[in-house]
């Protein structure tokens, strides 16, 4: 390994890497005017254009699907409106996990800049850039300057899991990688201490705050307490109990939100549905079983860009990688399992916990009942639960490969050109559309709801019964003139803003219908649902795979008179 910041490497044809100390460098004007040919650019300076890169990947998928946002996005926008009328919540709406840090985020760019579908995207485009530097700030620590670079470069032009879900407003998706990053940091920092070093405390509390403050803002950062826990038990002599003491004093005062809000018992209405326990005996080990499978052969290929986020697995060229992965996680383990045995330390045992306690969060996740953990075959969905390995993935593939360039440099700058290809092919060969919809929703919803706005707006429409894919993201781009319901998910506890609801129910005219328009050839079945109760209204069809709009109704008709005609095909 090379360490740029004290030493100076050069290459000679045919011959090993060697270095230079840099006192010996400096000094030496003679060996400096011998290699005039040899500039090498400041590491602050590729770190920069490496960044760049990466904010025009991800530009190019924000602008190329025209900053859609789906449903649960617009959530965070809608509590970001409340927070600025003094609401002050702890969860995103309506679950009792997934703390409201980022809407509250939100909230202050709304109140500097407006809101608006590009600002609500601001924050994860931010914090997905950060990631980026955090990266290089991991890798460095473990390793060198140069790998750090490499491991920076590969989340820059990352795949398209990493690049799609990162600029997500989901709750915490994009913040959380970057707490995991500075944990990680910080826990190298505590292990690799000097022994004669007797105060690690105030790192471990403030590792322990870290720690806190990751589980409140999303339980991923189950991935990252996990090594945290294991290493500093592992090492309690090279910690001490001070040191454990202050962990575990500073993890409640980061995580003091989610603290108080189970002492007090404030959990939303969802947390029966989402917390519900392990699977019933009888359907474990299907349950293990298909949890197994799914990690294997759905979520690693999605992680690696090897398969769509949504839709069938297929087998392409790109598979060629899949070796180079496996080569690097093992390689490393390999390394950290043999330092061990000679009980030396190893740094990069940080990652390799992570690493190898990964699979156990996946699949002690996939064996509950909630939302958090349903298994769906033949797909790469759930895959944006293991967002967290790309703290550690990339770091040791950059790592495999730097080891590499002693043998063979044409070899590695090869498998780096390789990586990168598999990496702009997952995000190039789909439609950015495509890649920012809604990975749940089985229709798909227009890009932009201009047309619709326009309409309603021209027609003084504000209540509005509807699914809440269509009405969450109704209601943020109107600004919270158009209030939406949707009936169906309350009945199964579901109602994440019951106070919108409450609105439409009680508007004084009757409310609106909004469905989508699939391009029926025969006539909607909530169309014959209101003849058949000789309700007259006026409609309003938009072009296939956009609305249709049914709107002053002769009388309220409540979504459970027309329940049947609701359902399809939304779920």
């Amino acid at each position: 390994m090379c360490n740029l910041v004290g030493t100076a490497w050069i290459a000679k044809p045919g011959r090993a890497f060697f270095h230079i100390p840099t006192q010996i460098w400096l000094q030496g004007k003679s060996l400096r005017n011998s290699l005039p040919h040899l500039k090498i650019p400041p590491t602050r300076w590729i770190l920069a254009g490496v960044i760049l890169l990466g904010i025009a990947l991800r530009l190019y998928l924000l602008f190329g699907s025209q900053v859609i946002i789906e449903a649960d996005e617009a959530l965070v926008g809608l509590q970001a409106f409340g927070i600025l009328r003094g609401e002050r919540p702890i969860f995103y709406p309506g679950q009792a996990y997934g703390g409201s840090l980022e809407s509250y985020l939100v909230s202050a760019v709304f109140q500097l800049l407006g809101a608006s579908p590009l600002t609500l995207k601001l924050i994860p485009f931010l914090f997905s850039t950060l990631f980026i530097f955090m990266t290089y700030q991991l890798a460095r620590e473990i390793y060198n300057p140069p790998i750090g670079l490499l491991s920076a470069l590969f989340v820059a032009l990352c795949p398209l899991l990493l690049t799609a879900f990162s600029l997500k407003t989901w709750g915490g998706y994009s913040q959380t990688p970057v707490l995991g990053n500075l944990a990680l940091i910080l826990l190298h920092r505590i292990l690799s201490r000097r022994a004669q070093d007797k105060r690690p405390w105030k790192a471990t509390m403030g590792l322990g705050f870290l720690s806190g403050l990751g589980l409140w803002v999303n339980p991923q950062y189950f991935y990252y307490l996990g090594p945290v826990l294991l290493l500093l038990l592992a090492r309690t002599k090279r910690v001490g109990l001070a040191g454990l003491a202050a962990f575990a004093a500073g993890c409640p005062v980061g995580g003091l939100p989610l603290l108080l809000a189970n002492l007090s018992r404030s959990r939303g209405p969802t947390a029966n549905l989402i917390l519900e326990g392990v699977v019933p005996a009888r359907d474990f080990w299907p349950s293990l079983k298909a949890a197994v499978s799914y990690f294997i052969t759905d979520a690693l290929p999605t992680l690696w860009g090897l398969r769509p986020i949504k839709g069938e697995l297929v087998v392409t060229a790109a598979f060629v990688v899949i070796p180079l992965y496996l080569a690097a996680m093992l390689a490393s383990l390999w390394l950290v399992g043999r330092d061990l045995l000679a009980r030396r330390y190893n740094p990069t045992i940080v990652l390799a916990a992570t690493l190898i306690l990964a699979p156990f969060v996946f699949i002690l996740a996939a064996l509950t009942n909630g939302n958090f953990t349903v298994i769906i075959p033949d797909s790469g969905i759930l895959a944006r639960y293991l967002m967290p390995l790309y703290s550690v993935v990339p770091i040791l593939l950059a790592a495999f490969i730097w080891r590499l360039r002693s043998f063979s440099r044409p070899l590695a700058v090869a498998l780096v050109a390789l990586v990168l290809a598999v990496n702009l092919w997952s995000n190039l060969s789909v439609d950015p559309v495509d890649a920012m919809h809604c990975v749940f929703v089985n229709v798909p919803l227009p890009a932009s709801n201009k047309a619709l706005i326009d309409f309603l707006d021209g027609e003084n429409i504000r209540y509005v019964y509807t699914n809440h894919w269509i009405g969450f993201r109704l209601m943020f781009e109107t600004r919270e003139r158009v209030v939406t319901f949707d009936y169906i998910d309350s009945l199964y506890g579901m109602d994440r803003l019951p106070q919108y609801g409450h609105q439409v129910e009680a508007a004084e005219v009757p409310p609106a219908y909004i469905i989508f328009n699939p391009g029926w050839k025969q006539t909607p079945p909530l169309e014959k649902r209101l003849q058949e109760l000789g309700v007259s209204y006026e409609k309003k069809a938009f072009p296939p795979l956009e609305y249709i709009v049914y709107y002053r109704l002769s009388r309220q008709v409540h979504p459970s008179e027309v329940m049947e005609a609701l359902v399809w095909p939304y779920y």
